[in-house]
């Protein structure tokens, strides 16, 4: 049977332990707090050899439960924020690569990943609900250009050759190898 043992040492330190576990909790004089290391380096530093989890819940009306989780088996050093309401990881970051995922409940291939629908902008972000899957974007956008002067301008990189597809419907393309767009033309 384990007992826990709560110890006071020189300089204000105190920590609990177990007989089966050493340092369970462990508070220094400056106010940091380790949990599972005896040498806390941050305000609040957890240690474990497997899934690391940080919960905050609120049990009111609108209860809701959330993690900040490090788990080997998900994928090697990567971290999450975790709904643990809805059994879900919100946001991931992979560590080898640093690549960040929203909504796609793992790491993304892209150093970005969305799955569903964003919106960028001042109020956009805050007052549009974006098409499912889509893009709603306020202001100006460039490709290839760090001065868009129109909804959308395309720098002379990518001006080389685009296409504006639709399924079941004819296409519309450009290039500078051959053919080319008047000014003012509508299709």
């Amino acid at each position: 049977v384990a007992e826990d043992i709560l110890n006071f040492g020189n300089g204000g330190n105190v920590w609990l332990n177990t007989f089966s576990a050493t340092n369970v909790l462990y508070l220094k004089a400056d106010g940091s707090v380790g949990v599972g290391t005896a040498s806390p380096g941050h305000k609040l530093h957890v240690v474990g050899a497997d899934e690391v989890v940080s919960a905050i819940e609120s049990t009111g009306s609108n209860a809701r439960k959330w993690g900040l989780v490090v788990n080997p088996g998900w994928n090697p050093g990567s971290f999450h924020f975790y709904d643990f309401t809805a059994g879900s990881s919100r946001i991931a970051v992979t560590a080898s690569t640093g690549n960040v995922g929203i909504g796609v409940g793992a790491a993304s291939l892209s150093k970005l990943g969305v799955s569903g629908g964003a919106a960028v902008g001042a109020s956009y972000a805050t007052t549009a609900a974006s098409p499912t899957n889509g893009l709603l974007v306020e202001g100006s956008t460039g490709v290839g250009t760090t001065a868009p002067q129109k909804a959308l301008t395309l720098g002379p990189a990518k001006m080389e050759a685009f296409e504006i597809a639709t399924p079941g419907a004819p296409t519309l393309s450009a290039s500078s190898s051959g053919g080319s767009l008047a000014s003012n033309t509508y299709y």
